[in-house]
């Protein structure tokens, strides 16, 4: 794992965080363990695990980017 540092916001900051934002949501502690897989459609995708602010929360998450290195990473909604 190697550090994208002239991406973002913030150089060498985080490109994905969790949702602290939103007090009620599973990955608003932590996100981390990212691995990222190449789509057919060219797009890509970051798994990540999560934790809730308690640390009650333990999931797996997904979020999509048309670019790697980019700060545009939208979540995945769930299909089950």
């Amino acid at each position: 794992w190697t550090k994208a540092l002239d991406v973002g916001p913030e150089p060498g900051g985080p490109i994905f965080e969790g949702s602290p934002s939103q007090l009620d949501a599973w990955d608003n502690g932590n996100v981390g363990t990212p691995w990222l897989v190449k789509l057919d459609s060219g797009r890509w995708r970051l798994y990540y695990v999560g934790t809730s602010d308690k640390g009650r929360t333990v999931a797996i998450g997904a979020a999509e980017s048309e670019n790697l290195f980019s700060c545009d990473w939208k979540r995945v909604d769930a299909t089950c």
